[in-house]
């Protein structure tokens, strides 16, 4: 018997839906033990999702017993109880110690624990804040051919300075921020069976606590100059993971808030309540930032807001009274538009398939409020919610 005909525009609606968007390929793992840090891993897991609808994520509650809320965390967040081991490190420094931690949570035990997955690899830390999308797309290419993305981190020249006072492993520069890390678990060289090694291999010898930095110091012996996996590391930029405390902000041009030390750590717990609002637009505002939800319409420059798009979104039309800044357009974290100072602008970006917008405002008169109106999204058909 024939089937029924099925009409050409609902087999091309069909396909429309399932354009991919980058962040479908990654997996952000972050690890919480302790108060504060699950408190901190809610904050980092739906800041996230509001930067990154489509990405899986993984939330290992490392306690004893279980002590994380599934709910809290948001939908979609795959949540595993797995206490840390009795192990060589666990030996040395205590075991759920701060320190055990940032080697545990790169181990065989907690790798293992993960449920299988193809997707490319992120180990997230329970301290960072998603400020605004970051350009996931721009690592398919390196992720693929097994590179290894870090940032370097701020403290490096003091790092240098340590190494040469008392030597010890990981001393081929610069210094890598293990905050943030994004690996092809199908191909990274054997990152971390060599960090495990090296951390293992260290406590054992007695030699752990005269590491500096930690974990920081044994990845810098793994991807650094000369290291034996230095031709993978891919080196990111500042903004992709920045230490935030109350003296240095990127401003608009953040893209994830580490927060680093107590004070930008319980900064973030107080902020906690309005960091999770569902209600409006991502971002920043102002100097020093408003950062979470912002009401739309009045902004004060530098700013960086972000809006989730539709689904069937193939268009979206930015206005704005920009109050003498340059608008930078952002679709999924790649800047696609730059729009010079004008009394009014009014402009159509147009895209395959998105998850995100956002605009971001520099330059003007801080003193003197922007106008930015929410972006209207259309599909191929006409105006989307």
């Amino acid at each position: 018997m024939p089937r029924a005909a099925v009409p050409i525009g609902t087999i091309a609606s069909h396909l429309v839906q399932h354009i991919p968007v980058a962040s479908e390929r990654f997996r952000f793992r972050f690890i919480a033990r302790g108060e504060q840090a699950c408190g901190l891993v809610v904050i980092a897991a739906r800041s996230l999702r509001r930067c990154h609808p489509d990405a899986a994520i993984v939330v290992v509650d490392a306690n004893d017993a279980p002590a994380m809320d599934a709910e809290a965390l948001g939908p979609g967040v795959d949540l595993l109880h797995v206490p840390p081991g009795d192990d060589a490190v666990a030996l040395a420094v205590g075991r759920g110690s701060r320190r055990h931690l940032y080697y545990w949570r790169h181990s065989r035990q907690l790798l293992a624990a993960l449920p299988p997955d193809d997707r490319y690899d992120v180990h997230a830390d329970a301290d960072l804040l998603f400020v605004r999308p970051l350009d996931l797309g721009s690592l398919l290419g390196p992720l693929a051919r097994g590179r290894i993305a870090a940032a370097v981190d701020e403290s490096f020249l003091e790092y240098y300075d340590e190494v040469q006072r008392q030597p010890a492993v990981g001393t081929a520069g610069p210094l890598l921020q293990g905050g943030l890390l994004f690996a092809n678990p199908a191909d990274d060289g054997g990152l971390y069976e060599r960090f495990w090694k090296l951390a293992v291999d260290a406590a054992r010898a007695g030699r752990l606590a005269a590491l500096p930095w930690d974990d920081m110091c044994l990845l810098t012996a793994l991807l650094g100059h000369g290291a034996p996996l230095w031709e993978r590391l891919l080196t990111l930029a500042p903004e992709w993971n920045y230490i935030a405390d109350a003296r240095k902000d990127p401003g608009a041009l953040g893209c994830v808030a580490h927060c680093g030390g107590r004070t930008a750590q319980a900064e973030a717990l107080r902020q906690r309540d309005r960091l999770l609002s569902e209600t409006q637009a991502w971002g920043t505002s102002g100097t020093p930032p408003l950062r979470g939800p912002q009401e739309p319409g009045a902004v004060h420059t530098p700013f960086a807001l972000t809006w989730p798009a539709p689904p069937d979104a193939r268009a979206c039309e930015i206005s704005a009274e920009p109050a003498g800044a340059t608008l930078l357009v952002f679709v999924d974290g790649r800047l696609v538009r730059r729009l010079l100072p004008s009394d009014e602008i009014s402009t159509t970006i147009r895209f395959p398939k998105a998850e995100t917008v956002t605009v971001v405002g520099l330059g003007g008169t801080p003193a003197r409020a922007a106008r930015l109106e929410e972006p209207s999204f259309t599909s191929q058909q006409g105006v989307v919610a």
